[in-house]
């Protein structure tokens, strides 16, 4: 198995705080009795500042891994930026699995200049 890349003290960063937000959703699913063996589609959102950027990992995403993305622009008064609203299909949840996605989505959306913003569920 190839080693994972070495994350930017900023990815490390952003990295750390999913973890600790995972934690705190798998506890928020257990005590509502979630169905962890059951697929599920997972939502998520990422955002960048510049709208050619988040339209590459757009389409990265949609073509690498066949992930749902649409990208939407936000104002507010002169900035600009720009949201992906995407969703992954067919997931089986676990904590171990979600920590691992969500460090290659930090290292994927890296890559393109872009934030992963977070995930969830329709529960």
């Amino acid at each position: 198995m190839p080693a994972e890349p070495e994350l930017t003290p900023k990815e490390r960063e952003l990295l750390d705080f999913h973890l600790r937000a995972n934690t705190q959703i798998f506890a928020t699913l257990t005590s509502k009795g979630f169905d962890f063996a059951a697929p599920i589609a997972v939502d998520f959102h990422c955002t960048g500042s510049d709208l050619h950027d988040i339209a590459d990992l757009a389409k990265h995403l949609k073509e690498q891994y066949q992930y749902e993305a649409a990208v939407y622009e936000q104002r507010s008064g002169e900035d600009i930026s720009y949201t992906i609203e995407g969703r992954r299909p067919d997931v089986i949840l676990s904590q171990d699995f979600m920590d691992r996605w969500c460090r290659n989505m930090v290292v994927i959306c890296g890559d393109f200049g872009c934030c992963f913003g977070g995930w969830g569920v329709r529960h």
